[in-house]
């Protein structure tokens, strides 16, 4: 039972006319359209108003006066009278208030309907199965749609089977993702290509390949163009209310002065010619595509907001792990010969999700949200990890790349600010990830 009922009435009389007289003004209400709502008030006490009491304060004035007899054998609530005013004036007055039992049942709000893009990623994984626990429909996009061996896992999470829409979209097939985004109240674009080195399917395209032109196809054109593609559709949408990008600290921490400029919020942004100068082309190509957004969202009205997290860790969703947990399997496994000469920010994975869900649910949420907790180089991970899993080999050495070690730490005050709870620690994330690793078979 609630404890507001949408018509303001009076418990004059016994109990049983209370409910009878209730009920007849429900049906009544309803019978001719009348906007009823009900407060149902306890025993009601407070100062004297009238010449004379009445009511309950009669009662009260017979007990202390010893004018009764005896009190009654009653168990019941109190109130002050200020309270019960308040209450019916309030219910008078707030539009929302409205009946929570009247013999119908309530007419609930619809919950909100989302796309997430490039569905079996690792953030796209866990937000899926996040926005799925909440109620949401989910609509979420892939190549192939039909590969049960890369979508299958999806199909396991709780509510997918009855919530879950697995659509068919291409980054660099203009007007694919149209379907998906038409009808949906919010749009997670997290689809973009990460490059593993050390995997075997890289080191050969680079051989027969040029270089350059193997980037280009497979990292800076997929990931600038396919975020336009989406912005497109976006564009297009008649029911889209906000779409949120998932760019990088990539995107913000590459520069010469990151050092001096430390803490670097969301207002910095990494250096493309910098990028360039140490072929740092994950780096270029999120900071282009993010830059290349910001500029159709304004030019279209589209209410964009970027959430910006640095190096994503925690436990395996996927059969198979990817992007950055292949990088940390690698190198605990000492399968890549080094380890990268690479200074960055570490977050979870649970982090992440929790902050792309705030900002599209948080009118308020405007601009980018960096989401990163410690920075650390490379080596400290490493000597971390053996200490903590001294039973794997580990990599041993350090790689001598140039241009991704400038000592530097992010400012995450705007995120935590807009009501994202206290970052997990780097001992939490990893200990997650190679748990997860373990269980799964892969250590």
């Amino acid at each position: 039972m609630h404890n507001r009922f949408p018509l303001s009435m009076n418990p004059t009389g016994a109990t049983f006319n209370i409910a009878k007289n209730t009920i007849k003004a429900w049906r009544v209400a309803e019978e001719y359209g009348i906007d009823l709502v009900v407060v149902n008030p306890s025993f009601v006490v407070g100062p004297l108003l009238a010449p004379q009491p009445t009511s309950t304060l009669q009662i009260i004035l017979g007990k202390v006066k010893g004018m009764i007899g005896e009190y009654a054998n009653s168990r019941l609530g109190f109130v002050h009278i200020e309270d019960v005013v308040g209450a019916h004036i309030l219910v008078m007055e707030e539009q929302k208030a409205s009946a929570c039992e009247s013999g119908e049942e309530k007419e609930t709000k619809k919950m909100p309907e989302y796309c997430v893009t490039g569905g079996t990623g690792f953030i796209a994984a866990y937000l899926i199965k996040a926005l799925l626990l909440k109620g949401h429909i989910v609509r979420t996009t892939v190549r192939d749609p039909d590969n049960a061996e890369k979508v299958g896992f999806l199909w396991e999470l709780e509510g997918a089977k009855e919530r879950l829409k697995i659509m068919k979209a291409d980054l660099l097939v203009e007007g694919s993702f149209d379907d998906a985004i038409q009808g949906v109240d919010g749009v997670f674009h997290t689809a973009s290509p990460v490059l593993v080195p050390y995997d075997d399917n890289i080191q050969a395209s680079f051989t027969f390949l040029n270089p350059f032109y193997f980037i280009f196809k497979t990292l800076i054109d997929p990931c600038v163009n396919g975020t336009l593609n989406v912005l497109n559709s976006c564009k297009k949408s008649s029911t889209l209310k906000r779409l949120v990008l998932t760019s990088s600290c990539s995107s913000i921490r590459y520069r010469e002065d990151a050092q001096q400029n430390s803490p670097l919020n969301e207002s910095h942004w990494s250096d493309l010619q910098y990028c360039q100068k140490y072929n740092l082309w994950y780096a270029y190509a999120k900071t282009k595509a993010e830059k290349e957004a910001w500029t159709v969202a304004e030019e279209c009205g589209i209410d964009l907001v970027v959430v910006n997290p640095s190096f994503v860790v925690g436990p395996l969703l996927a059969p198979q792990p990817t992007s950055t947990l292949q990088i940390i399997l690698g190198t605990v496994k000492g399968m890549i010969g080094e380890y990268a000469n690479r200074r960055l920010g570490f977050v979870h994975i649970e982090d992440v999700v929790g902050a792309h869900i705030l900002v599209m649910e948080e009118q308020k949420a405007s601009g980018r949200y960096i989401c990163s907790n410690s920075v650390r180089h490379m080596s400290q991970i490493n000597d971390l990890l053996r200490t903590k899993y001294p039973s794997y080999p580990h990599e041993n050495k350090c790689g001598n790349q140039q241009g991704e070690d400038i000592p530097h730490s992010m400012d995450t005050s705007k995120i935590t600010q807009l009501g994202l709870p206290p970052l997990k620690s780097l001992n939490e994330m990893f200990d997650d990830c190679i748990q997860s690793f373990q269980e799964k078979g892969f250590l």
